[in-house]
């Protein structure tokens, strides 16, 4: 029933549709009967194969669709007088069936692809463009029916076939130019007359070129070979003397078809030309080892290629103008590798870019080089992910460490520039401005044992004015440098004593005062964070002690009570 469906002739089927005789678009409904099919204007879609289209005495005419219920199939195309004329029937997943053609039905229609084994031409379902290329009718996996059968050579066959062999049709070469025929499967060739040989000159006249019978070898172009209406046509050599050799085929006075050209200095290109110029696919190598392989358009690379330099670099992909031009692929000897797209011979566009270490670049580039937004990934585990502009880091971004930490924020020429923020792995932050890849200006870091900063920062480091708090509420407002508090600064602690003075390398270094909770003082000299020198201690009692400290420890000191009178002595760390 499926197939019956499908090449049916509506001939003969009778409607209750006005024969009118004019096309107008409306719907019929296939009914089965006992004297076969017949078309009514109503029916149920659902469980009755449906047409749709134009419509004349009550007959399919015209472009129209015939739909099957369930999904089975569609056959769409033209009918004429309620026969399928040019129609195309298809499987609910888009495969093909068969079709007619100027009412003749085609079993199937399809692409095989040729294969000689054996001399003989063996067609199969799957290949590739090394293969004998055939699309048309198709009747037990062989060519059946009109189609189209495609060479190696860029010759065609164009026609009908009948059991697998061409039988009524043309064949043509790559130029498109009769060859011969198939007559009733007889293969008649077609003669060509043999053309005139001579020997033509190139040379300038009144400031136009052209070709004529005489001339110096020494100063023109010399031809030599098959001439058609005084000029170059067919098979021939041209040589200009001590510059370059041309030797193929000719078409009007240029050359056409395959050719070979060969320059004094080496430089030499085998392949396809059109009107003068390098056209089609070509070879051509270079003296110092260069060669490229691929497609040409008006004398320069066009189209797919390969280029091979001496070095050991490959460029694969796409050509324009000369150029490397769309998506390609490049690769170096030293394991590096480039894919993405291309502007005028450079990088230009997206692309990624391998490393032989493991780094990896994925984003956009301009003029040969890293530009606009891209991920850079890195073999340790490390990982960047922002602006780039003429090949380094460049605006915003973020760079992830393989121990975990990471920065966000402004970069310039590949290094931290701007105002960013790192939090490191073991917790610590900061943020603030940076300069050349350091902390440089006015930041805050804070630090996981609860310890806070917050001032300027140069190379990496705390230096200049700064405060530093800490867990235990203590806090140092002052200077400093190289990371460390130097010069005049004030350190409060948590349980409330207070120095004001000078620091040196992180320690009280230098003259300063030490007040206490108790109402305790002490001024006078300070090394490397203990009283050093003269200096004087008082207390709130009055009492006051006066001389000299060393490490931290009286030495030679005067008591005085709160009257001034002497109440006691130490001379060299011993009580008199």
């Amino acid at each position: 029933m499926f197939f019956l469906l499908g090449i049916l002739s509506f001939t003969g089927c009778t409607s209750v549709i006005e024969e009118t005789g004019v096309e107008k678009p409306g719907v019929l409904y296939l009914y089965e009967s006992s004297s076969g099919f017949v078309l009514k204007s109503f029916g149920d879609a659902k469980v009755q194969p449906k047409y749709k289209g134009g419509i004349t005495k009550g007959k399919p005419n015209g472009f129209g669709v015939l739909t099957y219920p369930y999904g089975e199939k569609i056959v769409i195309g033209e009918w004429k007088n309620g026969k399928e004329s040019n129609t195309k029937h298809t499987k609910k997943d888009g495969t093909l069936i068969g079709k007619f053609v100027n009412g003749e039905w085609i079993g199937s229609w399809g692409v095989l692809f040729g294969r000689h084994e054996n001399s003989k031409l063996v067609y199969y379902k799957d290949g590739d463009d090394r293969d004998v290329k055939y699309i048309g009718g198709i009747k037990d996996g062989r060519p059946n029916g009109q189609g189209t059968e495609t060479y190696r050579d860029g010759g065609t066959y164009v026609g009908e076939y009948k059991e697998g062999k061409p039988w009524n049709g043309k064949g043509y070469d790559k130029y498109e130019n009769i060859i011969g025929t198939f007559v009733n499967g007889d293969w008649e060739q077609l003669v060509v007359e043999e053309k005139e040989k001579g020997v033509l000159y190139s040379l300038s006249v009144n400031g136009e070129w052209g070709w004529y019978k005489s001339g110096d070898e020494k100063k023109n172009g010399k031809y030599v070979g098959e001439i058609e209406n005084g000029l170059p046509d067919g098979q021939g050599t041209e040589t200009w003397y001590d510059e370059w050799t041309y030797i193929g085929e000719y078409k009007d006075g240029k050359q056409n078809g395959q050719g070979t050209f060969t320059t004094h200095d080496g430089r030499k290109y085998e392949g396809e030309w059109k009107n003068g110029e390098k056209y089609g696919h070509g070879t051509e190598t270079f003296p110092d080892g260069r060669k490229y392989e691929g497609e040409y358009k008006d004398g320069k690379q066009n189209g797919q290629g390969s280029y091979y330099y001496p070095s050991g670099e490959k460029y694969a992909g796409e050509w324009k103008n000369g150029g490397k031009n769309g998506h390609g692929t490049e690769t170096f000897p030293d394991g590096r590798k480039y894919v993405g797209e291309w502007k005028n011979g450079k990088q230009n566009g997206q692309g990624s870019y391998y490393y032989p270490s493991g780094e990896k670049y994925a984003g956009e580039w301009k003029n040969g080089k890293k530009n606009g937004q891209g991920t850079e990934t890195f073999p340790d585990g490390g990982k960047y992910v922002g602006k780039y502009k003429d090949g380094k880091q460049n605006g915003q971004g973020t760079e992830t460490f393989p121990d975990g930490g990471k920065y966000v924020g402004e970069w310039k020429n590949g290094k931290q520039n701007g105002h960013g923020t790192e939090i490191s792995h073991d917790g610590r932050k900061y943020e603030g401005e940076w300069k050349n890849g350091k902390q440089n200006g006015h930041g805050t870091e804070t630090f996981p044992d609860g310890r806070k900063y917050v001032g300027e920062y140069k190379d990496g480091k705390q230096n200049g004015q700064g405060t530093e708090t800490f867990p235990d509420g203590g806090k140092y407002v002052g200077e400093w440098k190289n990371g460390k508090q130097n010069g005049h600064g004030t350190e409060i602690s948590h349980d409330g004593r207070k120095y004001v003075g000078k620091y040196k390398d992180g320690k009280q270094n230098g003259h300063g005062t030490e007040t206490f909770p108790d109402g305790r003082k002490y001024v006078g000299k300070y090394k490397d964070g203990k009283r050093n020198g003269q200096g004087s201690y008082y207390y709130p009692s009055g009492e006051k002690y006066a001389g000299e400290w060393k490490n931290g420890n009286t030495w030679n000191i005067t008591g005085y009570d709160k009257n001034g009178n002497i109440i006691g002595k130490i001379v060299n760390g011993e009580q008199q």
